[in-house]
């Protein structure tokens, strides 16, 4: 299975940081954090030559960039704008995926209708430029697996699927991943493998197989499709880590764990 990490899990530390972090633990994949304002490895407003010596880096490391996240308010046109040139900046890197959200706001949605019409055209962009845009899992509105297969029914694209986290459904959806995974499977198009310690609506997500969540089974639901790729995000307590090195720990400790289970 193609085991890749999420950049996110270096939030507050440098792009050469998380270098050091993927050659110790010799990860041959990345998801690139494009977060604006939150973390940002990488940014679409990148010159030609910083493309390259992002590439050129990963490279010399035996890794790529598989996928960019690129977190945004959808609903804003500012914020559309922005993801859209995100889509470009994933095609540049030479990445496959855009991890990012269908809505964020926290206001309960009557009607989708906007958001149905927002996504339908943004598939439209990720159709020519072949990269697909995967719906997380995350917020109010749509929590689960299921709920994003619901609207993904409407858009009616193979260029927008689903990526399923793990944590987010405890978190946000009260619920266990486990046969919400099962039902949602067919949307599944990327998955992020996140732990969870504590309870629901508590910001607590360690290294993988510290927290609760049985990753064997998250396994086995997804055997068969071993083209996901399975991004790993660590994201610590409301605190963060406490250095640069606990987070080198702990993400060697879960590509460790998760390199048993999937061998």
């Amino acid at each position: 299975m193609k085991l890749c990490l999420n950049s996110n899990t270096y939030h507050g530390f440098t792009f050469n940081d998380m270098l050091s972090g993927i050659k110790n633990s010799n990860i041959s994949y990345v998801e690139l954090s494009a977060v604006r304002g939150y973390t940002e490895h990488v940014h679409n407003q990148m010159s030609d030559k910083e493309i390259d010596d992002i590439k050129n880096a990963l490279a010399d490391i035996g890794c790529q960039c598989i996928s960019i996240s690129a977190h945004s308010n959808l609903m804003e046109q500012s914020e559309r704008d922005d993801f859209i040139c995100s889509i470009d900046l994933a095609k540049r890197l030479g990445a496959k995926y855009i991890v990012g959200d269908a809505y964020s706001g926290k206001e309960k949605l009557d009607d989708d209708k906007m958001v149905v019409d927002t996504i339908k055209n943004i598939s439209k962009i990720c159709e020519d430029k072949d990269i697909t845009f995967v719906i997380e899992t995350h917020g109010n509105n749509y929590p689960t697996g299921k709920s994003i297969c619901s609207l993904l029914s409407k858009i009616d694209s193979e260029y927008v699927g689903l990526n399923y986290d793990t944590a987010n459904v405890i978190f946000y959806g009260n619920i266990m991943p486990y046969d919400d995974l099962k039902d949602s499977l067919c949307c599944v198009k990327y998955i992020h493998l996140k732990d969870k310690l504590g309870e629901n609506q508590e910001w607590n997500f360690p290294a993988i197989g510290d927290g609760y969540i049985e990753f064997d089974k998250i396994i086995n639901i997804v055997h068969d499709k071993k083209y996901i790729p399975l991004s790993v995000e660590i994201e610590y307590t409301s605190k963060g880590p406490k250095d640069l090195q606990e987070v080198h720990d702990s993400v060697k400790k879960s590509f460790d764990y998760l390199r048993k289970i999937t061998t």
